[in-house]
Formats: structure tokens, C-alpha cells, sequence
């Protein structure tokens, strides 16, 4: 194993995916260690969030809803946005998609386990 690398990922969940999935697609990518203690990923979380802007995990978005309600005690508020739309991602879509991006990306190193 090269043991110079220019960034160490400690984590390779949903923050140390994604930033790993951005940097090994720049054109001059940097040198990455992918750190995990796991060995395999399994379907153990789902994520949600609003999508503000084009992300490389698009296609595995399984749920989008154009609709909101916000509620406190006996008060509610519902919200619609059709650009902003709340979505969900498992995380077995999200795991396959940043392995395989990664898998093509020769500037990524994985040490797992």
C-alpha cells in the first residue's frame, strides 16, 4: 500500500463518501485513503434532506415530497416547493454508487476493517 496519500477520509459513511466521490472527480484529483472499520455496507440507515443542488447521488434518491408540514405542540405549518424538494436516500443506493465511483477513480486507496 502507498503510504502517501494527500487526504485520509476517517469514516467512510455519508460525509466521507460524498467528499471522497467530489474530490476523486476534480480534474487533478488528490491522493485518498479511505479509512473504515467495517468490512462490508449493508442497508443500516436512510438519509433525508432538501435538495438544494445536483448531487452525484441523484439517481438514488428513492422518495422526493414537494410538501412539508412543521408541527409544534397543537400548531402546524405546511410548506410546498417544487425546486426544493425533500428527499430520502438509502443508504445500500448510496453505498453501491460511492463504491462504484470510487472503484473508477485510480487516486483512491481503501483500507477497510
Amino acid at each position: 500500500m502507498n503510504r502517501e496519500y494527500d487526504v485520509a477520509m476517517v469514516g467512510a459513511g455519508l460525509a466521507g463518501l460524498s467528499l471522497a466521490v467530489r474530490l476523486a472527480a476534480l480534474p487533478n484529483p488528490p491522493r485518498i485513503l479511505m479509512i473504515d472499520p467495517r468490512m462490508t455496507y449493508e442497508c443500516d440507515r436512510t438519509w433525508c434532506a432538501w435538495s438544494v443542488r445536483p448531487h452525484p447521488f441523484v439517481d438514488c434518491v428513492s422518495h422526493r415530497w414537494p410538501e412539508w408540514t412543521v408541527g409544534s405542540g397543537k400548531k402546524s405549518v405546511v410548506r410546498r416547493s417544487e425546486r426544493f424538494a425533500y428527499q430520502r436516500i438509502p443508504s445500500a443506493a448510496l453505498y453501491r454508487k460511492a463504491q462504484t465511483l470510487l472503484a473508477q477513480a485510480p487516486s483512491v486507496t481503501w483500507a477497510l476493517g
